[in-house]
């Protein structure tokens, strides 16, 4: 998670979840090797994701999807509230209740899932468990970490994405909220992880061509997705570093 933070600190919104995959998967290379690490290569020339390409295939897909969707649902409301005055502006600040409950709620279905995962992993290896288990303390300790995270959540990002790429209004969080929630809603119910962080970024950037494509700052948009590529093979070496000093220490 050390990448997750630097890009923090510097404002960029990154992915908890490349971190976690690419970090468990570099650790993995170190302390037992490639040949025991389940790539997904030969399932996918049965044309089946398995592995770590459904891994990679759910976080780097998925924010195609949500740029799509994102256009989508924004030319809707364009042509749907068109013939509006700003009065419908209560309408849509209560119907965002509603639209960033079900982000709330499609974050912590999809991401909070990876944590839990990460912690059954090491009770059996530990040998604490005998089977492949999430107890409920896991769930509850996962659930209140991103609920504390969201609460207490860095300025710097919501600055970035805030004001960063344009300016938004009412109707953009509104449309930004329902289809990223769209998007996390779908991959949860195939079982595909996604970065609740790279769909609602690129849902909104999808917002922002829908109605002034040249009002978005795509230059800062291509620093924050040059961020994501690099996200994935930093985290690989640094879980191999910290698996190399933890083999250490134990010895």
């Amino acid at each position: 998670m050390s990448s997750y933070l630097i890009t923090w600190l510097f404002g960029y919104p990154s992915s908890s979840s490349n971190s976690l995959a690419g970090g468990l998967v570099g650790a993995g290379l170190y302390a037992v090797g490639t040949g025991h690490i389940n790539w997904g290569a030969d399932a996918l020339t049965r044309f089946e994701l398995q592995g770590v390409m459904k891994v990679l295939a759910g976080l780097l897909v998925s924010p195609l999807f949500g740029f799509i969707i994102g256009f989508v649902i924004m030319k809707l409301f364009i042509v749907v509230l068109k013939h509006f005055t700003c009065r419908i502006r209560p309408l849509l600040v209560i119907t965002q209740y509603f639209s960033v409950a079900w982000l709330g709620f499609s974050h912590g279905a999809n991401d909070a899932q990876k944590g839990m995962a990460i912690i059954g992993m090491m009770l059996l290896a530990s040998g604490t468990t005998r089977t492949f288990t999430i107890p409920d303390w896991a769930v509850l300790l996962c659930a209140s970490s991103i609920t504390l995270g969201t609460t207490f959540g860095g300025w710097r990002i919501i600055k970035t994405l805030g004001f960063g790429l344009y300016r938004l209004r009412t109707i953009h969080a509104v449309a930004n909220q329902m289809g990223s929630a769209l998007v996390n809603s779908i991959a949860t119910g195939i079982g595909a992880p996604t970065s609740t962080t790279q769909v609602v970024t690129a849902t909104l950037l999808g917002n922002g061509a829908a109605e002034k494509p040249l009002h978005v700052k795509w230059k800062t948009a291509a620093g924050i997705m040059a961020g994501w590529w690099l996200n994935i093979p930093v985290s690989m070496l640094l879980g191999s570093g910290y698996c190399y000093l933890y083999l250490i220490i134990r010895s």
